[in-house]
């Protein structure tokens, strides 16, 4: 089952298509002509949420044991403009500097069996969780709640 969580999406659909002809390399076809992959991610509509509560359950039940430790970590993604949601100087661990960024914050559950990343959230500098504070032409959820 680790191979399931490390491989790409499309090397397993393709596997479990030929084991078990469940149609699913028809629809990858149909998608390469529609445009691959990009069209899934890009004009795709999914949720990203429900996504990542069905793999953190699959993952929980498949590499479940006693001695699995919970790793927490933040990545940096450097930044030309302003454009994307969260963006701001900042420090990041990637650039070894104040910069401008956007923080990501990462969950794994690792464990013997293997791992996987089980929730996201991306840290918004406090510009951007000012009340009034208007973005022109940007979207971006935040929870009010914080």
């Amino acid at each position: 089952m680790s191979r399931f969580l490390s491989d790409s999406f499309w090397t397993v659909c393709w596997e479990k298509s030929a084991a078990r002809r469940d149609g699913c390399e028809r629809k990858l076809q149909a998608i390469a002509v529609l445009g691959g992959q990009q069209a899934i991610l890009g004009r795709g509509h999914w949720d990203a949420d429900a996504l990542r509560d069905i793999v953190r359950d699959y993952t929980l039940e498949t590499l479940a044991d006693s001695d699995a430790v919970l790793v927490v970590d933040e990545t940096g993604f450097l930044k030309q403009g302003k454009a994307s949601c969260g963006v701001g100087r900042q420090y990041t661990g990637s650039a070894g500097k104040i910069t401008n960024c956007q923080i990501g914050v990462f969950a794994s559950y690792v464990s013997r069996h293997g791992h996987a990343f089980i929730d996201r959230a991306l840290y918004l500098p406090k510009a951007w969780t000012t009340t009034g504070t208007v973005w022109p032409g940007l979207t971006c959820r935040t929870l009010s709640a914080f």
